[in-house]
């Protein structure tokens, strides 16, 4: 699990994985509760914040983020194209086990509101630009500056 992994990496920046578990239909996962603590989208959903207040989340976003980026890794050759594979691919398989996503996906392209909307047939599929552009993809080590 990648939070679970970051965690191990970074401890304190991402929350704990205490439990995962599925019911064979569905998967899930527990975080360790923070008392006091509140996501990211409550906050921003409220009430109006003060200067002082987005400041100090912006502060906050910044710091996890350079800290994540501050490890430089070695990229592994070919990790894009299994990426399609795994993240795009295999969803897009999955999904297409649905009547309704099925009968959209096949549609092709198509006019919406009086402009041409590419569908998605040729696009994602295994040998399409999409995979052409992940397979192509050359990964860089991040050294920080």
């Amino acid at each position: 699990m990648k939070l679970q992994h970051f965690n191990q990496i970074y401890p304190g920046l991402f929350a704990e994985v205490v439990a995962v578990g599925s019911t064979g239909v569905d998967a899930w996962f527990d975080l360790k509760y923070l008392h006091g603590f509140r996501d990211i989208k409550s906050i921003l959903s409220g009430e109006p914040l003060k200067e002082e207040t987005i400041f100090k989340i912006s502060k906050a976003v910044w710091k996890g983020l350079n800290t994540v980026h501050s490890v430089g890794r070695t990229p592994i050759p070919g990790a894009p194209s299994l990426y399609f594979r795994e993240e795009i691919h295999q969803k897009l398989m999955d999904a297409l086990k649905i009547s309704a996503f099925d009968e959209f996906f096949k549609r092709g392209s198509y006019t919406l509101n009086g402009e041409k909307v590419i569908g998605l047939t040729g696009t994602l599929a295994i040998q399409g630009p999409i995979h052409e552009f992940f397979s192509h993809l050359e990964c860089v080590t991040y050294r920080k500056s």
